[in-house]
């Protein structure tokens, strides 16, 4: 919960677990993705899902792959929306 609520535009309020399930309240804050720059964006999106190898396992989020990714506004703009977004549009 912690690190998904560092990576989406979300607050976590409250959780309760319970012997085979659990309970999440979670408030969606789309503004606050409105707030995170570009390079923040890219960040957190590769925390989510991570470049990967010719093997598939994955990389380590370098630098080098965050600035490869910045000059694709279109990728900024749809990660952004995605991490803003419960629903994933």
């Amino acid at each position: 919960m912690e690190e998904l609520s560092r990576v989406f535009a979300v607050e976590v309020a409250g959780f309760a677990v319970l012997d085979n399930h659990l309970h999440l309240l979670v408030r969606i804050s789309p503004e606050s993705s409105s707030s995170w720059s570009d390079e923040e964006v890219v960040q957190r999106w590769g925390r989510l899902f991570p470049p990967r190898g010719k093997d598939r396992k994955p990389l380590p989020v370098s630098e080098a792959w965050v600035q490869q990714k910045l000059p694709d506004q279109k990728f900024v703009e749809k990660a952004r929306r995605r991490l803003a977004d419960w629903a994933g549009s």
